[in-house]
Formats: C-alpha cells, structure tokens, sequence
C-alpha cells in the first residue's frame, strides 16, 4: 500500500473552490435556517420614563 498514488492532486486553485463550495453551502443553510424558524424578539422596557 506504500504505493498507491490518488488520481489527482490537491492544489491551490481545488483549495480555493472548495473553499467557495463551503461558504456558500453555509450561507444557503444559514438563510435557509431563518426562513423556516423566525425568531420574534420581544422588547424589554427598562426605564419607566419611557412610558410617560
């Protein structure tokens, strides 16, 4: 097994579209993650001046 030799090579320009690849993989799931779960925030009123 000393011998085996994968039929490509990893260079700099395959490092740079993976790298891509994953960036916008991870963008799609983070918007796709806000879409389906929407976190409603509510508002804290923490000084009572406010409601004058």
């Amino acid at each position: 097994m000393g011998d085996y030799k994968p039929p490509f090579i990893i260079t700099n320009e395959i490092l740079s579209y993976v790298s891509s690849i994953s960036e916008k993989i991870g963008h799609i799931m983070a918007v796709r993650n806000l879409e389906t779960k929407p976190h409603l925030a509510k508002t804290i009123v923490s000084s009572p001046s406010i409601l004058l």
